[in-house]
């Protein structure tokens, strides 16, 4: 029930973004970047819809075995692109967040979904830890056959003795107390998508220095999908 009535306010908010962007286009706005913030706002809207969806299918409300992830080609630099425009607002200012992809792009066999899960936690994090004047910078790049993905802030960091322990469910690091509010369980998420995706994550972290977020995910699902995909895709630095 919870889930049906959440589509209906995201129902609204897609339907009135369109007839603003209507209007934007209609009256040619004089307001610079109307139409780019509402392209967002619907954007967003349509990540919460395919989040809601996928909750849906989850088997605590369905009852049945798990299903597989709804796997297809994703460019993980267009999808950083696009979450770090829609975490601006968050940020703050419009260049907090900055996309630097040593390629051009970065074509996997992944569930979209969990990824724009995995980089809107790790990107909330990052904003959330950090001062309002320092950059959060999310890196993209190929090593063989795996994307690597990593977000970088300039925050409060973790302490050594907490690090073990990040991806526990529930778990707060003593730098974060009266930081913040959450309820820590996004980097056990991400972990979670991570190792869906056979991929591995890392955490490189000092106090008063920041942290590093460090997502590797193959390239190609091949014991998947392997008709979909032909030869096993490999990239170079």
């Amino acid at each position: 029930m919870l889930i049906h009535d959440l589509r209906n306010p995201l129902a609204t908010v897609h339907g009135y973004t369109q007839l603003l962007l209507r209007h934007d286009a209609e009256r040619n706005s004089e307001m610079p970047g109307l139409g780019e913030s509402l392209r967002h706002i619907q954007d967003a809207a349509a990540r919460m819809e395919r989040l809601v969806d996928q909750l849906a299918t989850t088997p605590q409300v369905t009852g049945n075995h798990p299903r597989a992830l709804p796997w297809s080609l994703t460019d993980l630099v267009q999808l950083a692109r696009r979450m770090a425009a829609q975490s601006q607002p968050a940020a703050g200012r419009a260049d907090r967040v900055t996309v630097l992809p040593a390629v051009r792009e970065l074509i996997g066999f992944w569930d979209t979904t969990g990824l724009e899960r995995l980089l809107g936690n790790l990107l909330d994090n990052a904003l959330k830890y950090s001062p309002a004047d320092r950059p959060v910078v999310v890196t993209l790049r190929c090593a063989g056959r795996w994307a690597v993905l990593s977000v970088a802030d300039q925050g409060i960091g973790i302490a050594p003795a907490d690090l073990p322990r990040v991806f526990d469910r529930g778990y707060r690091a003593g730098t974060a107390v009266g930081k913040a509010p959450g309820r820590e369980i996004g980097l056990a998420a991400v972990q979670s998508i991570v190792q869906a995706h056979g991929g591995t994550i890392s955490i490189d972290s000092e106090e008063e220095v920041g942290t590093t977020v460090t997502v590797r995910l193959p390239l190609a699902q091949r014991s998947i999908h392997p008709a979909a995909l032909g030869p096993q895709r490999e990239c170079r630095s």
